[in-house]
């Protein structure tokens, strides 16, 4: 039995290598260059703050990089937390201070934007400034502590009542999800899933995380 989202990837990342795992308009991963890439930021991720089942925020629009982040924050031990770019500065910073955020995981294209916010500095994390080096075993076994119960994204209400609220989602969620959209779809190696609303993480991980290239 599946205890782990990342336990899918490998597997898939394992069978097919050189299969599309995500593309956009600006490229495209395979499954065995998403997850080197994955590893290599998580380990980054870890170097700045060895912790685990804490929020580390996305402040990303919808992209390859976006998930890539995703499954590098889950590969380093913590849950992600997907944030809108489109919401004014007065909402992500309400979201961000009751987040707590480890990090906030951004681009140079949408750091002035996270500015705005107040987030402090050393809590930002800019991914075309970010060193990936060498990925160590150790970080390769870290999320087999896991288990189901635990973390693995945060999503935030839409906040109709003035304060938006995150709803903290365990991998037993995804796991179910998976394997029930596995049968109900019949999900193979040549399948291919667009995700045309927000990066919404139901659509990625039946996807990236089930042999099946996700299209953004």
């Amino acid at each position: 039995m599946q205890t782990n989202a990342l336990e899918y990837l490998n597997q898939t990342a394992a069978r097919f290598p050189h299969h599309s795992a995500v593309r956009d308009a600006g490229g495209s991963y395979t499954f065995g260059e998403f997850r080197s890439e994955a590893l290599a930021l998580a380990s980054a991720l870890v170097h700045r703050a060895d912790t685990t089942n804490t929020p580390i925020a996305v402040y990303l629009p919808k992209s390859k990089e976006a998930v890539l982040c995703f499954a590098a924050i889950l590969y380093s031990g913590n849950c992600y937390a997907p944030l809108d770019v489109k919401s004014p500065a007065a909402r992500m910073s309400a979201v961000l201070q009751k987040l707590a955020a480890t990090f906030v995981i951004t681009n140079r294209a949408n750091l002035a934007e996270l500015r705005k916010t107040g987030v402090p500095e050393d809590r930002i994390v800019v991914l075309e400034e970010t060193l990936r080096g060498a990925v160590t075993p150790a970080l390769e076994r870290r999320f087999e502590r896991l288990i189901d119960t635990d973390p693995i994204y945060i999503i935030h209400t839409s906040g109709s009542t003035g304060i938006p609220k995150g709803v903290t989602i365990a991998h037993r969620g995804v796991i179910d999800y998976i394997e029930w959209a596995n049968s109900v779809y019949r999900v193979d190696e040549n399948t291919v899933i667009g995700s045309i609303t927000s990066t919404t993480p139901r659509s990625i991980f039946i996807s990236v995380f089930r042999a099946a290239p996700c299209s953004i």
